[in-house]
């Protein structure tokens, strides 16, 4: 049999799919919880370990270990984790694990995780559902934002959330920035429940493919489309 390229290339292509498997079944078996309340299908378990190893590789660490474990921080916390104010704790670690020529089996990625499980273990935006379903119906009425990050705070019983009011108002001015950037629209009602959205489900939340009840919510050259998928997500039966 002669080898050629497109003989490499298929075994390639077969050697990640039977890693990207590999990767799903630990995920499976390690966050079925978390698995469930995002509502995720295997094929999508099976794009986070690939997704997640092409990432190792564009920073030049492709490592099929270091990617099942970073993808199971994106389970948990969302894809852009990264990118996140509330878990720079986390991103060092990431960043550490990165550098180093070689990993062990201490798992620091997960050991920080399991401290913060409060953060994953449930669906925060569901649970608090019934209060910010008032949200859907605010649009007529005056909303005090102030008092409503005030509340969203109180309520929160996530161990990330910020303590200080400094770092409460940053994490509020990316999340509000983010969400503006988005919409390209300088709609305040709508800006608001999307930083309420990433305050929740994570920064950006809706471009995350793990986060089913916000990708691909934003149309945006349809603003009524997007108008009304970013309302019907905070009443009670749009919340999943």
């Amino acid at each position: 049999m002669r080898l050629t390229q497109d003989s490499l290339t298929i075994v390639k292509q077969n050697q990640l799919r039977a890693f990207c498997e590999r990767g799903a079944d630990i995920l499976i078996r390690l966050y079925p919880d978390v698995i469930q309340w995002r509502d995720l299908s295997h094929q999508s378990l099976l794009n986070l370990i690939t997704d997640t190893y092409i990432w190792t590789e564009e920073h030049a660490r492709s490592s099929q270990l270091l990617a099942v474990r970073i993808a199971c921080a994106r389970l948990c916390l969302g894809s852009f984790f990264m990118q996140d104010p509330r878990y720079s704790d986390l991103q060092n670690i990431v960043k550490q694990q990165m550098s180093l020529y070689r990993l062990t089996d201490d798992d620091p990625i997960n050991q920080y995780l399991l401290t913060i499980k409060s953060d994953w273990s449930k669906d925060a935006f569901k649970e608090q559902l019934p209060q910010l379903s008032e949200l859907s119906t605010s649009i007529l009425t005056y909303l005090d934002y102030e008092d409503w990050m005030k509340r969203l705070l109180i309520n929160d019983w996530r161990i990330s959330k910020p303590k200080e009011n400094q770092e409460q108002q940053a994490l509020f001015q990316t999340l509000t920035l983010r969400a503006r950037n988005e919409l390209k629209s300088s709609d305040e009602f709508l800006t608001f429940l999307l930083t309420v959205a990433q305050y929740y489900d994570g920064i950006n939340c809706f471009n995350d493919p793990l986060s089913i009840r916000w990708f691909e919510k934003i149309i945006h050259n349809a603003p009524t489309l997007t108008h009304n998928n970013i309302i019907s997500a905070f009443k009670p039966s749009g919340g999943y």
